[in-house]
């Protein structure tokens, strides 16, 4: 199911005005709720109001920073005929639509996150859909399980979705406790021998749905990584950095028919029960309308709601669909002020990372907070291949000092947010499963980026000097390095042979991924050099093994292409296929039912 309930189900704000009080437009150079902003354009911008003939007219644009602007406002009309545009826009490119109405919390690391997701669950009533990348079996998984456990004995439906290659490690115990309690446990789209290459696309999604009100959406799978010392037990671990989205209000009821989509993979689809409950037939649906909006935004403490009235886009991402992929591009041509990206695996595709470039380019503040350390070291060095032209170009760059950033949020203008499992990388955008949401409100969009400040105060911003990138001196004064690499490519062959041949062949990955890089020649060639003497060394070492080894693969492809068409041949339930005769050029066309010519 990939099409939303439509929209006459949902309370919808109108489009035009929500985006007008602030749409992006070339001709925007300063920060509209900046300090330094003109006395004359201090006053807030009118609320949002239903439909109607007569067009509200937006705050006067200023043309150059910290001057007044040339003229006293834009023409109403063209400041609605852009927000249109603008909705028109992110509508098509995400395929979801944009859903008023709800409360918004930002969570950030793993033990807000988890005692807020803690606190809906003990509060579910009807059912709860869990999907997670991965599911461990620690501590934290232990205790999300008990939770989840109770609450199916006491009779609320508990579906759980996990990505097979993701739980991998998991223990089948963990599976086998929660379903002896009554829970619905599946593997998404589990390693099948007739489909290896379909198994590789993954399930990334992480999400929670309680009762089809409360949704929870972000980048933590479920492990003590991102947990760190939750219980309190003296840990000395800090949690791995990451944000989260909890919402409550109409938008929640995406989140059931995204899970639905990936539960349908691997057997029977949600029972239709809980569709209509969202419909408006049952207890859920009713429970909503009833509901106080302020006491469904109440999560777990020290968690604040931000906005009450937020609008909300719920975007799944499919494969091969390119929705968050085709959302970015509008976002990144729309932003007229700021563009802050933290993203956990950064290895752009050449269109998104040209967009970066042609918005720093434009003058738009554009800043990407990058891992410093990373738990997949090779898509670091990949994504450090581009870094020399981005700083060029006027991207500040800046790398995380914690021990892992795995958030993945985009900020634009302080208006459009986006918080989800989606990074910035080709698996993500094209082959995965994954799960976004985009905020459109001001005050969300503000939240986010005092969040990424209060991240860059823990951050070491990349500097380009004479032809080499190099780390930025801390408030304290210590050098964290002297030097990323020669000609800003961290391609060091010193250490063991493996490691260098890991960087050599990330290097090639992420230069492949963008446009050539004029700096280093050298070093492309080097590392280029390198890959293809450790190929030619295996050809020569062991011929036989690397024969052997494709041959293997070749007949493992046929077999189950083989498998696949034999399959569909004899399903009963496939189309048909008719074969059309050839009609006299005077006859005229059968009016009746077409009967088989086969």
């Amino acid at each position: 199911m990939e099409q939303p309930p439509p929209a006459s189900d949902r309370p919808e704000h109108d489009a035009s005005d929500a985006l007008a009080r602030g749409s992006a437009t070339p001709e925007r150079a300063s920060n509209p709720s900046s300090p330094e902003r003109p006395a004359s354009q201090s006053a807030e911008p009118p609320p949002s109001t239903p439909p109607s003939n007569s067009e509200s007219v937006p705050s006067p644009i200023n043309l150059l920073p910290y001057h007044p602007p040339s003229s006293p406002s834009q023409p109403p009309l063209v400041a609605s005929r852009s927000a249109e545009l603008t909705a028109r826009a992110l509508r098509r490119a995400s395929e979801a639509e944009r859903i008023a109405g709800n409360a918004v919390t930002l969570l950030c690391d793993g033990p807000q996150v988890f005692s807020s997701w803690l606190y809906d669950i003990e509060h579910a009533q009807h059912f709860i859909l869990l999907e997670n990348y991965i599911f461990s079996g620690d501590r934290i998984g232990n205790r999300i399980a008990d939770a989840l456990i109770a609450r199916a004995q006491s009779g609320v439906e508990v579906y759980v979705l996990y990505d097979w290659f993701g739980s991998l490690g998991t223990s089948s115990e963990l599976w086998a406790r929660m379903t002896r309690a009554g829970i619905s446990v599946r593997a998404c789209q589990p390693f099948a021998f007739t489909a290896p290459i379909a198994s590789l696309r993954r399930n990334h999604r992480k999400c929670v749905c309680i009762d089809g009100i409360i949704g929870h959406v972000g980048g933590l799978c479920i492990g003590d990584a991102w947990a760190g010392d939750f219980d309190h037990q003296g840990q000395d671990d800090p949690p791995w950095r990451d944000t989260a989205l909890r919402f409550a209000g109409p938008a929640a009821a995406e989140l059931c028919l995204a899970f639905d989509e990936t539960w349908s993979r691997s057997g029977p689809g949600l029972p239709p029960r809980l569709f209509h409950a969202l419909h408006g037939q049952g207890p859920a649906r009713l429970s909503l309308r009833t509901s106080d909006l302020e006491q469904l935004a109440i999560s777990a403490p020290d968690c604040p709601c931000v906005s009450m009235t937020a609008p909300v886009r719920v975007i799944p991402g499919v494969p091969w669909r390119s929705r968050i992929y085709r959302l970015m591009q509008v976002l990144l041509a729309n932003a007229a002020e700021r563009i802050w990206i933290t993203d956990a695996y950064f290895l752009t595709p050449t269109p998104l990372y040209e967009a970066l470039l042609a918005a720093a380019r434009d003058g738009v503040d554009v800043r990407v907070l990058v891992p410093g350390r990373s738990d997949l070291p090779w898509i670091r060095w990949a994504g450090h291949a581009g870094f020399a032209t981005l700083l060029d170009a006027g991207v500040k760059i800046y790398e995380w000092r914690g021990p892992m950033l795995h958030a993945k949020t985009m900020v634009v203008d302080g208006k459009w947010a986006r918080i989800g499992s989606s990074n910035m990388n080709l698996a993500s955008l094209f082959t995965n499963w994954e799960l976004d949401v985009v905020v459109e409100d001001p005050a969300f969009g503000a939240a986010m980026e005092d969040q990424f400040l209060r991240d860059l105060d823990q951050s070491t911003e990349l500097v380009l000097t004479d032809r080499r990138v190099q780390m930025r001196r801390t408030p304290s004064g210590e050098l964290k390095r002297k030097a990323m690499a020669k000609n800003g490519i961290p391609v060091a062959m010193r250490g063991r042979p493996g490691r260098a041949v890991a960087r050599a062949g990330a290097l090639m990955l992420g230069v492949a991924l963008r446009r050539p890089y004029e700096r280093s020649p050298v070093s492309l060639s080097m590392a280029l050099t390198a890959v293809l003497c450790l190929l030619a060394g295996i050809g020569i070492l062991y011929p036989a093994q690397l024969g052997w080894g494709v041959t293997l693969v070749c007949a493992w492809l046929a077999i189950g292409s083989l498998l696949r068409a034999l399959a569909a041949l004899t399903d009963p339930g496939r189309p048909r296929k008719h074969r059309r005769g050839r009609r006299h050029a005077h006859s005229q066309p059968a009016t009746g039912a077409s009967s088989d010519q086969s």
